[in-house]
Formats: structure tokens, C-alpha cells, sequence
């Protein structure tokens, strides 16, 4: 059957009701091809489209409260039952019902008085005199020649073959 103005009226106030697009489009016996080649045909049309689904998400948000409040759904089934409407609310409508983060900061800070202090301090440094005076508190006399880092090098280590040493030649 082919796509008609009354099928989509009917198609677009059974979105504005609830249904979804899918059971709208199979109770008007249409295609879901034919309904979106029809609907992206005009822009009207899809702008009529899109505030339906919006709607839509609004009378979903609606139902939240009525199935949480009732004591005769399953909690488990109501819980998915809210979780859905809120998931597709948030994707039918994100600036509305979507997660948002404000990143905007509407507060200045003065940095005048921090920078005046910071320069000041400077200022005190840089005035200094650049000889330093100090006096030599230890000094070693004889330093181990075999020393390599925090482990001394004995002459034992320091004796063995490059095969003792890496027996697998991993390092030639």
C-alpha cells in the first residue's frame, strides 16, 4: 500500500498518543521504507516528525511517576520500564533529558594583588649579591675507583667473563 496524506496524519497522532514508529507504520500497513521516503520527502513533514518524537519523549517522562507509583508492576519490570523511557528521552531529546555537564564558569578571579606579591618577592631575589659564601664541611680523599652508583664493583664481579655475565648472549 502506498504512503498517503491520511496515513501519515494517522501515523504521526498514533506517535503524538505514545506508539512507537514502528507500531504506528505496521497499524497503517505502510512500510517503514515508504513511511521515511515519505517523511524525508518534506520538510514539513519531518519537522512535523520531529516534534512528535519530541512529544513523544515529553509523554514518556509523564508516565515515569505513574509506573513508579504502581504497586502492581513488578519492581524489576518497572525499573527497565523507567529505565527505557529515560534512555530514549535522553536521545530523543538530550537538551532537554540528556546528561549535561556545565562547563561554563561565570566567576572571574583577580590575579593583580598574587602577581604584585610574585614580583615583589623577585624583585628581593634578583637584589641579592651572586657570591656565595660557604665553607667546606667534609671532603673525601680517596674515592673507590670500582664504584657505580649505590653497589661498589668488587674485584671478583669486576673479573668474570662476558659469558658468566650473560650465559644466554642476549646482550652481544
Amino acid at each position: 500500500m502506498a504512503m498517503t496524506k491520511e496515513k501519515w496524519d494517522a501515523i504521526s497522532d498514533a506517535i503524538y498518543a505514545g506508539l512507537t514508529t514502528s507500531k504506528a507504520v505496521e497499524n497503517q500497513g505502510v512500510t517503514r521504507k515508504q513511511f521515511y521516503e515519505y517523511k524525508n520527502a518534506d520538510s514539513l513533514r519531518e519537522s512535523e516528525y520531529a516534534r512528535a518524537q519530541q512529544d513523544r519523549s515529553d509523554l514518556d517522562v509523564d508516565e515515569l511517576i505513574t509506573i513508579a507509583d504502581d504497586p502492581t508492576i513488578d519492581s524489576n519490570r518497572a525499573r527497565n520500564m523507567i529505565d527505557v523511557r529515560k534512555w530514549t528521552a535522553s536521545k530523543r531529546m538530550p537538551s532537554k533529558y540528556g546528561d549535561r555537564i556545565d562547563l561554563n564558569v561565570q566567576s572571574t578571579v583577580d590575579i593583580g594583588p598574587a602577581l604584585q606579591a610574585a614580583r615583589a618577592r623577585l624583585l628581593s631575589i634578583c637584589d641579592q649579591p651572586k657570591d656565595v659564601e660557604a665553607d667546606v664541611i667534609e671532603t673525601i680523599e680517596h674515592a673507590s675507583p670500582k664504584v657505580t652508583g649505590s653497589k661498589p664493583v668488587t674485584d671478583e664481579s669486576a673479573s668474570k667473563s662476558s659469558d658468566e655475565l650473560d650465559p644466554l648472549g642476549l646482550f652481544e
